[in-house]
């Protein structure tokens, strides 16, 4: 089978550090197919990848906006591609798909659309007033801080607002497509509710693979210190890192937790904010060692935080789990029940909810006992994201169109 792979940017392979989510999935994956089943794959993308492109992929094209149908068509023909893999995330691009859509459908190529985010992130950003203050007294994105807060603080009305203006960038991929690949189950009535449409018939739900899993040997997590991690690109209006902070200074109110420490792994334009924050909250056990291999620290840390404003399938918790690491989340996604057994493999807390949130936390960190045994299940959980599983789940839906 040939398989053309559509990206926001040219894929480059793991040896080139390729940190973007979607161009970490799709390379492995194609890995997989290439090795597996010997397929051919091939990648098209919009904008260029200084690093090179990756060893699995044949060729690659660069598309353009307004798109070449032409050198497109072209392409398909030359390299006669059998299936279209559309992960593009970018609004500019999307509104590209029924064209792409339209022209492989005149080579008998099938297309899927991979919706690699939770239906409608668009009207998840959030920000505090203190985010706010912050950037106007620093001169920083006063006026995109002050938008987001007002998005945050009249929820109701803007999310239904927002909602309205992207039906048609849902809409319009769904019509056209051959299938439509979401994350969680949840995700395919939020999905519709924004589109407008009843074509329920063209979802599949294959949630991501883990490129490289690495187990911790469970002999080993009696080694594990008192350090809880947050990891991930510090930018506020999705990450929501001014909540686990406000937690945190909860948690150092207690005697008995003063030797537990907080590691934040990033970097991003939350950075100053958040270290402002902890300023100001007097927090002590605290450290920012900026973008890391966070590998070393999820061999040592026994609880992962995750606190965002919505993700769609969380690689951090993914690749914390099988190392031992009990991720404590807040349910602001439909797929945290699919990833998470609640008080079994991790914690689930009301959204929004930081005194909730502090107890479960504040819990397993007295529980010497039970953070044994969630690290254990968490290591057991984490082989469902094996991607022999879900390389094979998505060669069945490949075959299937």
């Amino acid at each position: 089978m040939n398989i053309l792979q559509i990206t926001n940017y040219e894929c480059a392979s793991m040896s080139a550090n390729d940190n973007t989510g979607i161009n970490r999935v799709v390379t492995a994956l194609n890995d997989h197919y290439v090795n597996s089943y010997h397929d051919t794959s091939f990648n098209a993308y919009f904008m260029k990848n200084p690093k090179g492109l990756s060893e699995v992929f044949t060729k690659g094209m660069q598309l353009r906006i307004p798109l070449n149908e032409e050198e497109l068509s072209d392409f398909i023909v030359d390299n006669k591609i059998d299936r279209i893999v559309i992960n593009v995330s970018n609004h500019e691009y999307v509104k590209e798909i029924p064209h792409i859509n339209q022209i492989a459908h005149q080579h008998n190529a099938k297309t899927i659309y991979c919706f690699h985010f939770m239906p409608g992130y668009e009207a998840c950003s959030y920000a505090a007033f203190s985010m706010v203050y912050f950037n106007f007294i620093h001169k920083l994105k006063f006026v995109d801080s002050l938008r987001k807060w007002l998005i945050t603080i009249t929820r109701p009305i803007s999310s239904k607002l927002i909602k309205r203006i992207i039906c048609k960038l849902y809409a319009q991929p769904l019509k056209t497509s051959d299938k439509v690949v979401v994350f969680s189950p949840g995700y395919i009535q939020q999905y519709l509710d924004i589109a407008r449409s009843t074509q329920n018939n063209k979802f599949a739900v294959i949630h991501n693979p883990m490129p490289f899993l690495t187990y911790i040997n469970k002999n080993e997590l009696s080694n594990k210190e008192k350090e809880v991690l947050i990891v991930g690109r510090l930018y506020e209006p999705t990450k929501r890192i001014s909540y686990a902070l406000k937690v945190w200074k909860m948690i150092e109110q207690n005697p008995l937790l003063k030797d537990w420490k907080l590691t934040i792994i990033g970097e991003g334009v939350s950075d100053n904010y958040y270290k402002w924050l902890a300023n100001k909250y007097k927090i002590e056990n605290i450290q920012f060692v900026g973008r890391q291999d966070p590998k070393p620290y999820y061999h040592k840390a026994s609880i992962l935080l995750s606190i965002s404003s919505h993700e769609s399938w969380p690689m951090v918790i993914m690749e914390s789990m099988p190392m031992g690491v009990i991720p404590c989340v807040f349910n602001s996604y439909s797929a945290t029940s699919e990833i998470i057994d609640h008080n079994i493999n991790g914690m689930i807390a009301p959204d929004n909810d930081l005194h909730a949130f502090f107890l479960l936390l504040e819990s397993v960190m007295l529980d010497d006992k039970k953070r044994t045994q969630m690290a254990e299940a968490a290591i057991e959980k984490a082989k469902f994201s094996d991607m022999g599983i879900i390389g094979k789940q998505w060669r069945t839906l490949l075959e299937s169109c």
